[in-house]
């Protein structure tokens, strides 16, 4: 582009949405707190989609691990592992090497060979560290296979294909609307308040972004048919996360360790996530006690991202960022919270935020000014693997 200056209009021919609406921006700064989720998604840049109806995909990477329910001895040092979950096989492919841990492999670690892979079931060599593989007399426990690389001969050209196939899904964009009206008479006259349409404007706003809070992080996906024509429910992102953890009451700093090792292992996430959880939640996360978590992991500071006051708390393998939601308390979550990865949150966008002003007087029927808020958009997650649900202990 030469000779010519760079303008919003030529930007937006070039990529519409580009530049992001003055009164999002505005949206941000009114009670971020009050909703997180809404707040980090629109702190980001949503995509429009032309339908209420949001069709996407999703792509996970292949487990890295599996659980293993048996190993049974085959001939010339072969060997059949079993997994407990028979979607499991596919995790693996002819070629790779495996790592064998837990109680199945006695107290170290051996490396198979993978020169079958069909089913639930992987046909193995064994190749070390010693010269034959034993079962051990004491099977009981916990027993992974570890994927690692493949191995190939010295002749071999090709490979077995390692493909990626995304995963379809959908979600509703609800139109979410909020209406405000102010009297003429009671605008022109005084108050003891100083109370303008302004404010009222903002407190809808509030409220209207808590409502949406709730719908965003629990809602029920649905479309239903009415004489004003369909209404659209849009799904929560709670049950599209694929992981979950269960907390204990009393949550130890191993038990930390541990929920850390789930959220930021195993699907080449994000190293920082944000945990967004209840008030008891949160407190057992990160409550001032000798016996807390935090005490025994790592000190708490407080920074601040996406215009919200977040509790950080550090661990070997990822960062969180810790807020309270007074969303999960209200919606009977107050145990519960969720680990969500920043970077695979997005957000669609059928009707961007507007302010739509009503002329009531001249039309008769009101003697009053009304402005009708209005956004149509969803969430999605399009990493589930990354996004994890804590399920709380309930007394």
């Amino acid at each position: 582009m030469l000779d010519r200056p760079l303008t919003v209009a030529e930007v937006e021919t070039i990529d519409n949405g580009f530049m992001l609406p003055d009164i999002d921006r505005r949206i941000l700064k009114i009670r971020p707190m009050a909703t997180p989720v809404d707040q980090i998604s629109r702190s980001a840049r949503p995509r429009t989609t032309a339908s209420m109806e949001v069709q996407y995909f999703s792509v996970d990477n292949r487990p890295s691990s599996s659980e293993v329910s048996q190993i049974a001895d085959a001939e010339n040092n072969e060997f059949t592992i079993s997994f407990k979950n028979k979607l499991d096989g596919k995790a693996f492919s002819r070629t790779d090497t495996v790592l064998l841990t837990g109680a199945l492999a006695g107290g170290k670690p051996h490396t198979f060979y993978v020169t079958a892979a069909e089913g639930r079931a992987l046909t193995a060599v064994y190749i070390g560290p010693d010269k034959e593989y034993a079962l051990p007399a004491d099977t009981e426990g916990v027993s992974t296979v570890v994927r690692m690389g493949r191995a190939a001969a010295e002749l071999d050209v090709q490979t077995p294909q390692t493909t990626f196939v995304p995963k379809p899904d959908h979600n509703f964009c609800q139109i979410f609307k909020a209406q405000v009206e102010n009297g003429a008479l009671l605008a022109a006259g005084l108050k003891k308040a100083d109370m303008s349409f302004t404010d009222q404007q903002e407190a809808a706003i509030i409220d209207m972004r808590m409502g949406m809070e709730r719908n965003f992080l629990f809602g029920s996906r649905k479309k239903m048919a009415g004489p004003d024509g369909n209404t659209y429910f849009t799904r929560g992102i709670w049950d599209q996360a694929a992981r979950e953890f269960i907390m204990p009451a009393s949550l130890t700093g191993l038990d930390f360790i541990e929920m850390c090792r789930q959220a930021f292992t195993g699907h080449g996430g994000s190293a920082r996530k944000v945990l967004i959880g209840g008030s008891k939640c949160v407190k057992n996360l990160v409550s001032p006690s000798k016996d807390s978590t935090v005490k025994q992991v790592g000190s708490v500071e407080t920074e601040v991202h996406w215009g919200l006051n977040l509790k950080v708390i550090s661990s070997n393998f990822g960062t969180l960022y810790v807020v309270h939601s007074e969303t999960f308390d209200l919606c009977g979550h107050e145990s519960d919270g969720m680990i969500i990865d920043p970077e695979y949150l997005q957000k669609y966008t059928h009707i961007p935020f507007s302010a739509l002003r009503l002329d009531l007087k001249r039309s008769g029927q009101r003697n009053s000014d009304a402005v009708v808020l209005t956004e149509a958009s969803c969430l999605v997650l399009r990493y589930p693997e990354a996004h994890m649900r804590l399920i709380g202990a309930k007394a």
